[in-house]
């Protein structure tokens, strides 16, 4: 919980700047990132009276966790064509007992789910992409997403890659797409 005190003790003004000397943040500077974040959703939620800022990140977390969720239905939705293929993803992974444990748990593994459930709707869109408009529109929000995530934990970066790989292997078979 040391990144949360940390930014609830910044949002409360014990501390002004995250301090790269102590040993956490020395040895574990790519937190500041979530550090800074936490703090400025603390410190609305303290400029609005919310006393329980822990409880608080708590609900910001299950939102992240579920939108992440709603992300990742659309695009297993976009990619398959099938519903029930994108109900049955949502279902497993709402009853996986990791993803209730994590709930409790505000910290960038967390925090990065939005991003990645954004660049896999990203590509799913792109992969079924007619217009160029749409390539475009798609390519900017996987790239803004994936530059934005990898701040809060670089393993968001990964589905990129993975992603860029399939596109450009999708390409190579189909010549019609380079046009």
């Amino acid at each position: 919980f040391y990144v949360n005190d940390y930014a609830v003790g910044m949002a409360k003004g014990k501390y002004s700047m995250i301090d790269g000397s102590t040993r956490y943040f020395a040895k574990y500077s790519n937190n500041n990132p979530m550090v800074i974040l936490l703090y400025f959703l603390y410190s609305i939620a303290d400029f609005f009276g919310v006393t329980d800022l822990i409880g608080f990140g708590r609900c910001v977390n299950a939102v992240a966790i579920m939108g992440a969720e709603v992300l990742f239905f659309f695009a297993i939705k976009k990619l398959t064509g099938k519903l029930t293929t994108a109900v049955k993803f949502l279902l497993l992974s709402l009853i996986y007992p990791p993803v209730i444990l994590l709930v409790p748990w505000v910290y960038t593994a967390s925090f990065c789910l939005p991003f990645m459930g954004g660049i896999f709707l990203a590509g799913a869109n792109l992969y079924r992409a007619k217009k160029k408009s749409s390539i475009i529109i798609n390519s900017a929000v996987a790239g803004v997403l994936t530059v934005a995530g990898y701040n809060i934990r670089p393993v968001v970066m990964i589905l990129s890659i993975a992603f860029f790989i399939c596109l450009v292997m999708w390409t190579l078979r189909s010549k019609e797409r380079l046009k």
